[in-house]
């Protein structure tokens, strides 16, 4: 978690960004320049109205930001919290700020997806949560709280690709940004599954990690039956092929299958997991070691 995260605001909006924010996340300061601190986290929030009026001023004040840190983000925001366009020529402006920092500048839709972000850095969680989201010609166009755009197009995703183009539209995002949800289908994404759909890495580090999980809690519930004196005929409608292919990792167990297996260990299914749980950590603490 980052101890400190400095928010820089070119004066005159400090003001206003303060009275927006508040109340602020525990860490946050909001400054007009940025202090002599030994490497806090630096954030720039930058309005439209400031980048319009005083482009060149604003290009200095990153550059005094850039000569205390070498890597920081901007984020310019809408002075009348409208999510007005930002037309080309501002868009040329906004080349002056690129030049002076590594990535693009991220243009806020609204303060909550500000607030978003700043908790997001409390928490040293930028890569893992959602600042803003917005359909465009069924795409799913997501904004990480790095930040960094993910372009998703809703018919690589299956529980999407069967919406209208309206229903699309009717998402919801969490406070907090862990979660995109469409509530009327009853469909809810992380960033994380998102990301697994656009970046073939994360895709494969998933499968990776679903492979090893899935072999983890295999061995414990071949432990724990053991352990009980269970038969694999013991189990009630779940085949022996079934069953292997459970303990070997190959599958992971439905709701259903849960309960049937609880069923057959006289556990309610809370016990039963919690059991699960303590025989794969104890399995993951004994390779780690080894």
């Amino acid at each position: 978690m980052s101890e400190v995260v400095e928010v820089i605001v070119p004066e005159p909006s400090r003001p206003h960004v303060l009275e927006e924010l508040e109340p602020l996340p525990t860490g946050v300061t909001v400054l007009a320049e940025p202090s002599g601190k030994r490497q806090p986290e630096r954030l720039v929030l930058v309005s439209l109205s400031d980048l319009d009026s005083s482009a060149e001023d604003v290009a200095m004040l990153l550059r005094r930001v850039r000569n205390l840190v070498a890597h920081f983000s901007v984020i310019l925001f809408q002075d009348d919290g409208r999510g007005r366009p930002v037309d080309w020529d501002l868009l040329q402006k906004s080349l002056v700020i690129g030049s002076e920092i590594r990535d693009a500048p991220y243009v806020a839709p609204d303060w909550k997806s500000l607030r978003r972000i700043l908790l997001a850095r409390r928490r040293d969680a930028e890569d893992e949560l959602i600042a803003s989201a917005s359909i465009e010609d069924r795409t799913l166009w997501l904004w990480s709280c790095e930040p960094k755009l993910y372009r998703c197009p809703a018919a690589v995703v299956p529980a999407l690709s069967a919406l209208s183009t309206e229903e699309l539209r009717r998402f919801e995002l969490s406070e907090s940004g862990s979660r995109i949800r469409w509530p009327e289908q009853d469909i809810d994404l992380s960033l994380e599954a998102i990301r697994a759909h656009v970046d073939p890495k994360t895709r494969r580090e998933q499968e990776r990690r679903f492979r090893r999980d899935a072999q983890r809690y295999g061995r414990a519930i071949k432990k724990l039956r053991e352990q009980q004196g269970i038969k694999q005929t013991d189990i009630e409608d779940i085949s022996d092929r079934e069953l292997r292919r459970l303990e070997s990792g190959s599958v992971f167990p439905h709701t259903s299958t849960l309960e049937k297996l609880a069923k057959a260990h006289e556990m309610t299914v809370e016990e039963y997991m919690s059991k699960l749980a303590t025989f794969a950590s104890k399995r993951r603490g004994v390779t780690s070691s080894s």
